[in-house]
């Protein structure tokens, strides 16, 4: 069942964390929507409902609390804009 909606998670974080990050995205088979590099790094992730509070907690966790993680209710505006 490929119908099942994703939830949107963006998490910004410092080039030093890529990695771990990159891990946890396809420890939880995440989907990666949109990058940007900046003076930080931000992705726009899409998870499966049920484990989207895993994965922020484990986010939290590997980067001690230095990746700032913002939970999207309404991400459409931005679809369409900036997929590489």
């Amino acid at each position: 069942m490929k119908s099942l909606k994703k939830e949107l998670v963006e998490i910004v974080f410092p080039y030093n964390l890529y990695n771990a990050i990159e891990k946890t995205i396809e420890k939880f088979e995440a989907e990666i929507l949109e990058r940007d590099f900046s003076i930080e790094i931000s992705f726009v992730v899409g998870i499966l409902p049920e484990q989207k509070d895993e994965f922020v907690k484990y986010v939290t966790e590997v980067t001690k609390g230095r990746a700032k993680i913002r939970e999207f209710l309404d991400w459409e505006r931005k679809i369409g804009k900036k997929r590489d």
